[in-house]
């Protein structure tokens, strides 16, 4: 029954087929089942399609699916590319990206947890904390528009 529903459309059959399929150990199955969906780039789709790979320790090919809709514009894909980041040692690269967007209320909480990460890890420490109105990692200060455009993007 879930594997007909899964394939008729119904995302949450579909996430619940595709996470058996991967528990015994059919990942190619597993991604075809989600692949279409996450093709939409509807977030939660996107979320669980990069959660697959990172379950299955493949980990370089999670934070891919997650950074490259981070740079299709999609304003939740920075959360979870950093979030991704910190969990898997890159803390300080995730802090690093989320810094010009300090002033974003939406990122807040990630930039809140990959600070604690970081300075867990000793890989961020008070002198290498950028003001928000500093110059961002790239040198160049963050643009009021390009903040307002990232977040709407979608």
């Amino acid at each position: 029954m879930v594997k007909s529903q899964a394939g008729h459309g119904q995302w949450f059959c579909a996430l619940a087929w595709a996470r058996l399929l991967g528990d015994r150990g059919r990942e190619p199955d597993a991604w075809e089942v989600l692949a279409p969906y996450a093709a939409t780039g509807r977030w939660t789709a996107v979320v669980a399609a990069a959660g697959l790979p990172e379950g299955w320790g493949r980990v370089d090919e999670a934070i891919d699916i997650a950074r490259m809709r981070m740079e299709a514009g999609n304003p939740m894909a920075l959360d979870a590319y950093t979030s991704l980041l910190a969990r898997h040692g890159r803390a300080e690269e995730a802090f690093d990206l989320l810094v010009p967007y300090v002033d974003a209320w939406v990122l807040a909480t990630a930039l809140v947890n990959v600070a604690c990460v970081a300075a867990t890890s000793a890989s961020v420490t008070p002198s290498s904390m950028r003001s928000p109105s500093g110059p961002s990692p790239t040198g160049s200060y963050p643009s009021p528009a390009r903040s307002t455009a990232t977040r709407s993007a979608g």
